[in-house]
């Protein structure tokens, strides 16, 4: 798809949610993070926030992409103007996450307190939660009680909160993990970091109320749990559930049938170690020896890493050579405004395009297919709401090259773009507020009539079950087993 920047119309309605935000969640003050209280009187509010709109617009690769300037300096003036009372640190997050919420950036946020960070006694919600078929369950409990919070118990209210309005407060103050119109990357993400961002907008407590409701069960009831430390949590988990898995497996379901697990584009696997290029290397050799006919590559929940390294995997499956990026760019005004290290970064490579941007060719040269190990046989590609940047430009390529049967749902990273590679933390002047800002822009060498602003839609759309994820039964990986063996049955 040649480069076409579109632009997106910020509706008034839209508007008006984000700036009335705190009416879904009452007296949710009380709850703050952080410690001081101390207001930021109004001029130096105004301040921040003209520092804020002003590095993002010298820095940010993707401004004005997914929402257009009209709209976003309308959603500006009335955040600027909203400003008319001292407000607390915390009070102040919350006006302007819309400013960063609709730059559709997932690789763009505002980071929790560094004074919180420090001095917290880092006290967090311990379940891990999932959502299926409308209903928030208990996926695993890392608390020290596992008796009455199991797997498949339903979350209704947290500290008397109604779950949804929790969600709902995440879902309009958060962009990780998506991008553009994206849903289903918020969807994951939100509960991927549930506890950190419940800790993070609503405190610390040393104890959580839960109203839940057993499985199949009428009516509810309530428990006091005990928050848990992280490192609390990890014991538990090693408990409870084993050893982490390894970053990258490879598990044979028949003879013919494998399946590829790549949980992130990574060099480092802390408990296992990892050398990516060396394990993916002999897991093709593994392939190819016992003569694969059908590999599933399973990126779900994999959030990227290493842009390399997904390159790599390109190589064993591709049919013919490819370039993975067309264009590698970064705002020309960024290497006046970021530290030495991105100063460096940048310089290595980058020559101006025009007066707003410079480009590396890094990234963007073709690559050959592995003569010797690629394999060329059948590919089905597990995608989710947690594939994400380096995983959905992977999952781009395949779809665009019609290289794999996709199964699924679609993606949070974008299908043509992403703003990543490397960044900056600025820190707003007085409220002492710091956002992450990336500085590449990555623009995908793909063709597709996808539209510009969603992720990479699946062939096939397949959600888990409520019954199934109670049986622990891998629902999409059943409907990638029932095509193969529909396929044989030809």
């Amino acid at each position: 798809m040649t480069q076409v920047i579109k632009q997106l119309s910020f509706s008034l309605t839209n508007l008006l949610l984000l700036l009335t935000l705190s009416f879904f969640i009452p007296s949710r003050l009380s709850a703050q993070t952080s410690t001081d209280f101390k207001k930021i009187p109004v001029e130096e509010l105004q301040k921040d926030l003209t520092f804020l709109k002003k590095v993002l617009e010298d820095i940010h690769p993707g401004m004005y992409y997914f929402t257009d300037k009209q709209s976003y300096h309308q959603l500006y003036d009335s955040i600027y103007q909203s400003l008319q009372t001292p407000l607390t640190k915390q009070e102040l997050r919350e006006k302007i996450a819309p400013l960063i919420l609709q730059l559709q950036c997932g690789h763009t946020r505002l980071l929790a307190s560094n004074k919180n960070s420090k001095k917290s006694n880092k006290n967090y919600f311990p379940l891990q939660l999932k959502q299926i078929e409308g209903k928030v369950l208990v996926d695993k409990n890392l608390g020290e009680d596992t008796s009455h919070l199991f797997k498949g118990v339903e979350i209704l209210t947290i500290n008397d909160l109604p779950i949804d309005s929790i969600l709902q407060f995440f879902y309009q103050n958060t962009t990780r993990g998506s991008d553009g119109d994206n849903e289903t990357g918020k969807d994951y993400y939100n509960f991927r970091y549930f506890s950190s961002r419940f800790a993070e907008w609503f405190g610390q407590p040393d104890s959580f109320k839960i109203e839940y409701r057993q499985p199949k069960m009428e009516g509810s009831q309530n428990i006091f749990i005990a928050a848990s430390t992280s490192k609390e949590m990890q014991q538990n988990f090693k408990a409870y559930y084993g050893k982490l898995p390894k970053n990258i497996t490879l598990k044979w379901l028949n003879e013919e049938t494998a399946v590829l697990k790549i949980r992130a584009f990574v060099d480092i696997d802390t408990d296992y170690g990892l050398n990516f290029w060396g394990q993916i290397r002999a897991h093709f050799a593994e392939l190819k020896r016992l003569k694969a006919k059908n590999l599933v590559i399973d990126v779900r929940g994999n959030g990227g890493g290493a842009l390399g390294n997904s390159f790599k995997l390109m190589q064993y499956v591709a049919t013919e050579p490819f370039s993975a990026n067309k264009a590698m760019l970064a705002k020309a005004e960024a290497v006046h405004n970021v530290g030495f290290r991105e100063k460096l970064m940048l310089g290595l490579g980058f020559r101006h395009t025009d007066s707003t941007y410079i480009s590396s060719k890094s990234f963007t040269h073709i690559r050959k297919p592995k003569r010797n190990l690629g394999f060329k046989e059948k590919i089905y590609l597990l995608i989710d709401g947690g594939s994400y940047s380096a995983s959905a430009l992977f999952a781009a390529h395949l779809h665009a090259k019609n290289r794999a049967t996709i199964i699924g749902e679609e993606s949070g990273g974008n299908y043509y773009l992403a703003f990543a590679g490397f960044w900056t933390v600025k820190t707003l002047p007085h409220s002492k507020i710091s956002v992450r800002i990336p500085l590449i822009r990555l623009e995908y060498d793909v063709e597709s009539n996808v539209p510009f602003n969603r992720g990479v839609p699946p062939d096939i759309e397949v959600a888990q079950s409520y019954d199934d994820f109670l049986k622990g039964k891998d629902t999409q990986l059943e409907a990638v087993l029932e095509l193969i063996e529909a396929g044989s049955e030809k």
